[in-house]
């Protein structure tokens, strides 16, 4: 995830800088958070009992989880998601704040 956003900020700006690295990581961190949410909701949605619409589930997530004890469950799914997240983008994002100038070019690794 990070490497898309980071290269798609370069190709849209023509270069990677500092702000564009935050920018990035928001980005990233959100999606971290939209995927384990979706995950939760699939697996509600796909559960055995009445059958509600993807979109009643996606709302009534949290709520569910609530009434059925589960909310730690769901926290320590995002924490997870988060950590391993920042685990494997925090070397992305490191990169784009090494450069002296500001700005960081991705480079085709040869090799």
């Amino acid at each position: 995830m990070a490497a898309a956003a980071c290269k798609g900020y370069e190709l849209l700006g023509k270069a990677l800088d500092r702000k564009g690295v935050v920018a990035c990581a928001v980005i990233v961190l959100a999606l971290a958070y939209f995927a384990t949410k979706l995950s939760w909701t699939i697996a509600l949605y796909q559960a055995p009992g009445d059958h509600w619409d993807f979109g009643y589930c996606y709302r009534v997530l949290e709520e569910v989880l609530e009434y059925n004890d589960q909310m730690g469950r769901y926290i320590g799914d995002m924490v997870l998601g988060y950590f391993f997240t920042v685990l494997g983008a925090g070397g992305v994002l490191y990169s784009g704040f090494k450069s002296a100038s500001g700005s960081y070019v991705f480079r085709k690794n040869i090799g």
